[in-house]
């Protein structure tokens, strides 16, 4: 329930509220100053008596009213002057008082209390001018710079604040019809307004990216760098980590001394992983920021204070405050507690059953946690609604975890131990992947990173790593590790650390020759690139039956840097048999690229030769003689 304060506060803004309203229609309707002023003081006792004491005498009533009137008179743009104010003269001291008592003005009127340090009126008043007059001359207003940008911005602004982009875009999208450069420093206000006026009202960006590449190239410094700002802001969103860095460097070029600049390019380091460098442009741009002395970087300082102590945890409470939690701030706090826990190793017993000496499985291991453990998972089943993703598939076809979390997270919360457990830790990394932030910085890194982690360390700690047994993806038993290792390779290659993701593949096919999450291609064309003939020929060759263009084009670039040219040939042939786009691809000079399919590439298709082309042409063409060797020109 509002104070007595409040309400005070709440009443006088609405009598304020009416009396301008008063005085705007009046205005419209009679062009003599004296006139309107005296038609408005006069309704003041009858519409507004709360702006009047009510101790005061009827002429002292009539007096402080006309002042309240000629104080918004002289701050209101007047359609008939041209939408400018026209302030009444001030009266001589020993003229006679305008407000009509017959009184000298200094013994009158002049005794009144000045309105000094009263709010500035103009936004009021020009919202209700504009609202006064019609479409079409409003939109002229706006098209030619007469409102005030500080005022369209305002009137923006309380759009934004009540829920109606659609308005706002109403009062912005003609300013921004004209000369960008005229905005001059109210431009990447303007601009950041109009953005998310975009991103409230439409599902697509179309007509917020156009309005910033047009942005991007305007003379307006600020407007330009505001513009970059946001493109780079767009770009970091959809994993452009390049081109995020790219565009806030040439926001720094715009305008070097926006401080703006300081939470883009700490956040942009951030989702590099460069966590280092941020720490230290942070305590430089700490020390910027203070010396600005500006209230409205306050916020900017606490963040950038958090990132030098520690930006990983800075980009969790950001993240975590932008999007809200919805379960996943107890999963981090989960995880924060068991960060130090020790992992629990598991066992590795025989499959079941005898198989004969030349059966792939005949030496297979199945991971078997131990018996309380084992005990914990059949619980935890029945708390958690989803199953298991079908065979490599990242995800289930149907459920969603996220509908009522509390069960699963209060079962976390309870056992600790549930850290320990691979089936659980692919169950939640299953969880993680199906909300929407998934890509965001601080789940990528405060969740993703440190279960994959906990996962590895559990799986290193279980087998041995000079001597890996085969644990085959055919035991259900194992895919919770298989899958769970398979993520940890895709996480370290998003990171850049590719050295790290072939140590980690090569681990990956030792234990699961198998290799159903089909990471050899990949690593084929990584010997390749390095040079590595022998290693590649080597594992094509323990696939005999791929014909993957990795596999089958791979062993063919393998034989013929190992000089085995007849070899080589016969594998050409069988490669352009099998795939013949492929070659076709490797041929041409130049290829359009063709409709890539989200749901997965066509065997043979254009598009898996477009993207084998794209992945390796500049590998084959480096290798002496290829170029000769399959008739390039």
């Amino acid at each position: 329930m509002p104070s007595t304060r409040e309400h005070d506060e709440t009443r006088g803004a609405d009598a304020i509220d009416g009396l301008i309203g008063t005085v705007v229609h009046l205005a419209l309707a009679v062009r003599d100053p004296e006139q309107g002023i005296r038609m408005a003081a006069e309704a003041i006792p009858l519409l507004v008596p709360e702006l009047l004491p009510a101790d005061a005498t009827a002429d002292e009533q009539r007096r402080i009213a006309r002042q309240w009137v000629v104080w918004i008179w002289n701050q209101l743009p007047l359609p008939w002057n041209d939408y400018r104010p026209l302030p009444l003269p001030e009266p001589g001291r020993n003229d006679p008082c305008p407000c009509g008592s017959g009184r000298k003005y200094k013994h009158c009127c002049a005794q009144l209390p000045r309105l000094e340090g009263a709010p500035d009126l103009s936004l009021l008043l020009w919202a209700r001018v504009l609202e006064a007059v019609s479409k079409k001359e409003r939109l002229c207003l706006l098209r030619t710079g007469r409102v005030p940008l500080d005022v369209i911005g305002g009137l923006t602004q309380e759009e934004m604040d009540a829920g109606e982009p659609k308005r706002a875009m109403e009062w912005l999208e003609p300013v921004f019809e004209g000369d960008l450069d005229r905005l001059g420093h109210h431009g990447g206000a303007l601009l950041d307004l109009l953005c998310d006026a975009y991103d409230g009202h439409y599902r697509t960006d179309r007509k917020k990216l156009a309005l910033l590449e047009r942005a991007a190239g305007a003379r307006n410094k600020p407007l330009r760098a505001a513009a970059w700002q946001r493109l780079a802001t767009i770009r970091m969103d959809k994993g452009d980590h390049a081109g995020a860095w790219q565009a806030f460097q040439e926001a720094q070029r715009a305008d070097p001394d926006d401080p703006h600049h300081a939470l883009l390019e700490v956040t942009l380091l951030c989702a590099r992983n460069e966590w280092e460098r941020a720490r230290q442009r942070a305590d430089f741009w700490l020390a910027r920021l203070r010396r600005l002395r500006d209230p409205d970087m306050e916020p900017v300082i606490g963040f950038l204070t958090q990132v030098k102590q520690d930006p990983r945890r800075a980009m969790t409470e950001v993240e975590v405050h932008s999007h809200g939690d919805g379960g996943l701030a107890p999963l981090r706090d989960w995880l924060d507690r068991i960060d130090d826990r020790p992992v629990t190793a598991y066992r590795l017993v025989p499959m079941q059953g005898k198989a004969a000496p030349d059966d792939p499985f005949h030496d297979g291991m199945v991971l078997e946690p131990p018996k309380k453990l084992a005990q914990m998972e059949h619980s935890w089943h029945k708390v958690f609604p989803l199953g298991k993703p079908f065979s490599v598939q990242p995800l289930p076809f149907d459920g969603d975890p996220w509908r009522d979390p509390e069960p699963w997270l209060s079962f976390l919360e309870q056992y600790p131990d549930a850290a320990d457990s691979l089936d659980i830790l692919d169950d939640v990394h299953t969880a993680l992947l199906m909300r929407e932030e998934t890509d965001a910085v601080w789940v990528r890194e405060h969740l993703h990173r440190r279960l994959l982690r906990r996962a590895e360390t559990i799986l290193r700690t279980s087998v041995d790593a000079a001597r890996p047994p085969h644990v085959p993806w055919i035991v259900g038993e194992n895919r919770p590790a298989l899958r769970l290792l398979s993520h940890v390779i895709s996480m370290t290659l998003d990171g850049g650390e590719s050295a790290e993701a072939r140590r980690l593949m090569q681990w990956l096919l030792a234990l699961n020759p198998s290799d159903n999450h089909g990471w050899r291609g990949y690593l084929v064309n990584e010997y390749l690139r390095s040079g590595e003939a022998a290693p590649t020929l080597a594992l094509c060759e323990r696939y005999p039956a791929d014909i993957q263009p990795e596999i089958l084009y791979g062993r063919t670039l393998a034989l013929f840097l190992l000089g085995r040219r007849n070899e080589a040939d016969a594998a050409l042939r069988e490669a352009a048999e099998k795939l013949p786009k492929v070659l076709q691809a490797l041929r041409r000079g130049r290829m359009r690229q063709p409709e890539i399919d989200p749901r997965g590439v066509m065997f043979g298709g254009d598009d898996q030769a477009w993207i084998y082309r794209e992945e390796m042409r500049d590998t084959w063409l480096k290798v002496p003689g290829v170029r000769q060797w399959l008739g390039i020109k």
